[in-house]
Formats: C-alpha cells, sequence, structure tokens
C-alpha cells in the first residue's frame, strides 16, 4: 500500500491545484486540477473505499530507448471484505486523451504493466465517470455536514416518514416550520441518517427513507 505522495505538486497558473482534507486518509490530499479534486471527493465519500494517495509511485519505464517516468494520479484500496484489487488511476479529461493520445499510449502501456506485476488494476478515469449527479450531490449535501441536526424536529420527521419512501416536498409540507424542516432534511441526508438514491440529483421530489 502506498501511504504517501511521491512527487510534489507546484502551484500552476495553468490548472488548479491545492489539497483537500480527508478524514479516510487522515491527511491532506493534493490535486493538480479541478477534475482530480473532484475524484478526491468521490472517493472519501465512497463507502467501498477504504483509503486513497494521491501521486503515489512512480513508475520507470523505456520509451524506445530513453528511460523516462511517469506517475499515476491516485491510489486507491477497497474494503478487504470486498476482495478487490487496488486501483491505480490517472484522471484525464477526454479531450486531452483525443488530442494526447500518441504521448499517453507509452505511459498507460507502462502503467497497466506495473498494475498487473504488482496486484493493482490500472484504471484511466474522466469526467464522464466524474462529473455525474452523485457529484452534484455530494456537493451540495457537504454544506449541511457543518452542524447537526436539530433533534426535535428530526423526531418528527422520523415520525411522519415511518418506513415508507416519501418525497422531500411531501416531508417537508407535512411539517408546521416547512423551512426548518427541510433544512434538517437536507443535513439528516449528509449524515446518512437518511437515504435517497444518491445516483440521481437531488430535488424535492426525490423519495427519502430512514436508513436500518
Amino acid at each position: 500500500m502506498f501511504l504517501h505522495p511521491v512527487r510534489k505538486i507546484r502551484q500552476s497558473n495553468r490548472s488548479i491545484t491545492g489539497k483537500r482534507s480527508s478524514l479516510k486518509t487522515h491527511k491532506s490530499q493534493h490535486f493538480e486540477s479541478a477534475l482530480e479534486r473532484d475524484y478526491l471527493t468521490l472517493l472519501e465519500y465512497d463507502a467501498d473505499v477504504e483509503s486513497f494517495t494521491s501521486q503515489p509511485v512512480t513508475i520507470h519505464y523505456l520509451n524506445g530507448t530513453k528511460g523516462t517516468r511517469y506517475t499515476p494520479d491516485a491510489a486507491v484500496y477497497y474494503l478487504p471484505e470486498l476482495k478487490r484489487k487496488p486501483w491505480l488511476v490517472e484522471i484525464k479529461y477526454m479531450a486531452e486523451l483525443l488530442e494526447k493520445k500518441e504521448l499517453l499510449a507509452p505511459k498507460f502501456d507502462a502503467a497497466e504493466k506495473y498494475a498487473q506485476n504488482n496486484g493493482y488494476e490500472f484504471k484511466v478515469i474522466t469526467e464522464k465517470d466524474i462529473r455525474t449527479d452523485l457529484l452534484y450531490n455530494i456537493k451540495f449535501l457537504s454544506s449541511y455536514l457543518r452542524s447537526k441536526p436539530d433533534h426535535l424536529v428530526a423526531a418528527h420527521i422520523f415520525k411522519i416518514a415511518g418506513d415508507e419512501k416519501i418525497t422531500v416536498a411531501e416531508l417537508a409540507g407535512k411539517l408546521s416550520e416547512e423551512g426548518e424542516a427541510l433544512y434538517t432534511i437536507w443535513q439528516l441526508l449528509a449524515h446518512k441518517v437518511l437515504a435517497c438514491d444518491m445516483s440521481m440529483k437531488i430535488t424535492m421530489q426525490t423519495r427519502v427513507w430512514k436508513r436500518q
């Protein structure tokens, strides 16, 4: 398992660079594009992911007769009980993959061989995989994680919802303080006390239910 980045990401005027804190890794993870940042957000949310590391390993390989090197963007480790191979991940915009296809091919070939020889799977992830309704929902709910739900309002919500699936609009509308109720519903979803289909964009018509 790679625990620390092997390459330092430098600040750039050409792309968004920075770091985000991670409760899973107990340290900040660095990114060098907005797409990488969004992928780290998905990893932090994914219950199947045990840990991850940005810039995890440098792979040395020959490109023709010239020695060179390549560092994937992330290593992803899944919960042991899932018995899934860890991933080595490269994150690229689809346009860049097409534009730099010939340049990237030797790097990806080297990464594939390294992954096969070391018990990993190599994956190329694009905005099609990352910029989804799930990402929208995670970002939307993230601001509601900063405070805990009001216990009395939450108790009323649970009583009304029962064990049934009910839309956010119906649930909020059955409470006297609709605005406060709606805020608490978002908090309960953010804290994973209420559940919904996170693969679909959250709206007032989203059906929610109490987690068992």
